[in-house]
C-alpha cells in the first residue's frame, strides 16, 4: 500500500547519554544567540552540557518522537519552537507545562528567540524548568 495518503513520518533516532536528565529539541533554524540562551538554561538547571543534558536540531516534519530511548525513566523533553505535529506527535498540549507520555515527561514552548526577549515567556519557561534544578538537590 502506498504511504502518500497515511501521513505517516518514519522516526528519526535521536542519540542521548544514559545519564541524560534534559533533551532539547530546537529548530534547525535556531540562531547562535538562542543556542547561547539554551546553554545558559542548562547551567541555571544546574545541569552538566556533557552528560546531563542534550539539544537535538529538527528539520521539520520529522518522527521525533518515535526516535527517543524509552529506557531512560523519567527523562524529561523540552521542545523550543516546534508543535507536536512537527515532531511526530498527534498531541494538544499547552505551552510551559510538563505533561507525562510513557516514562517520559514533555513540554512544548515557543521559539527560543522569542522567549529571550520576553520577560513573562521567560518567567514561564523558567516556572517549568526550575523543576530540574530543584529535584537535584
Amino acid at each position: 500500500m502506498n504511504n502518500e495518503y497515511l501521513d505517516i513520518l518514519p522516526p528519526v533516532e535521536v542519540e542521548i547519554g544514559p545519564k541524560t536528565r534534559l533533551l532539547s529539541i530546537i529548530s534547525s533554524e535556531s540562531t547562535p544567540s538562542a543556542r547561547k540562551m539554551l546553554e545558559n538554561i542548562y547551567l541555571a538547571c544546574e545541569l552538566n552540557p556533557n552528560s546531563e543534558s542534550s539539544t537535538f536540531e529538527c528539520s521539520p516534519p520529522k518522527a521525533v518522537v518515535g526516535g527517543i530511548s524509552t529506557e531512560i525513566a523519567g527523562l524529561r523533553i523540552a521542545v523550543f519552537g516546534l508543535s507536536p505535529k512537527q515532531i511526530g506527535a498527534q498531541w494538544t498540549v499547552p505551552q510551559y507545562q510538563w505533561f507525562k507520555i510513557g516514562s517520559q515527561y514533555w513540554c512544548f514552548a515557543e521559539r527560543l528567540e522569542d522567549i529571550e526577549t520576553d520577560i513573562e515567556k521567560k518567567k514561564q519557561l523558567w516556572h517549568c524548568l526550575k523543576v530540574l534544578k530543584e529535584s537535584k538537590s
